[in-house]
């Protein structure tokens, strides 16, 4: 990989630890439940993507990101695929459960907010089944 796509994931993450500092900041100065929730969302989302950027970083300057690194490195530091598949199986019920509420839901808001849910749970869902986890 080169120079400079290593520049611009630094420069990525350092955007992305500023939008988790000030999204956290700003939740302590607000008081309606919707708004604060909305910055916490917004700050893990931020989150998420730094540790996925970090993680990228690390193995670009190592020179090791091939999937079976990653997959022996997952293997080493967690309890492996089996944990995997467990989530893939608790995040299909997720889906359906949510699709079951939004079946039900009237008020726009909510159903927003369930849609974004499902949303989630399903790119996640689908990140988990890719190739990269299969051993």
């Amino acid at each position: 990989m080169t120079r400079e796509l290593i520049d611009l994931l630094e420069r990525q993450l350092r955007l992305e630890k500023g939008s988790i500092k000030s999204l956290r900041a700003e939740q302590k100065e607000i008081d309606h439940p919707g708004i604060k929730a909305f910055f916490e969302i917004c700050a893990a989302d931020s989150a998420k993507h730094a540790s996925l950027i970090t993680i990228i970083l690390q193995h670009l300057k190592a020179g090791d990101l091939s999937r079976e690194t990653f997959v022996s490195t997952w293997q080493q530091r967690n309890k492996g695929v089996e944990a995997i598949r467990e989530h893939v199986n608790r995040e299909k019920q997720m889906i359906e459960l949510i699709k079951e509420q939004l079946l039900s839901v009237k008020d726009p808001i909510v159903k927003n907010l369930l849609k974004h849910i499902l949303a989630d749970e399903k790119r996640h869902h689908e990140i988990l089944r890719q190739e990269i986890w299969k051993i």
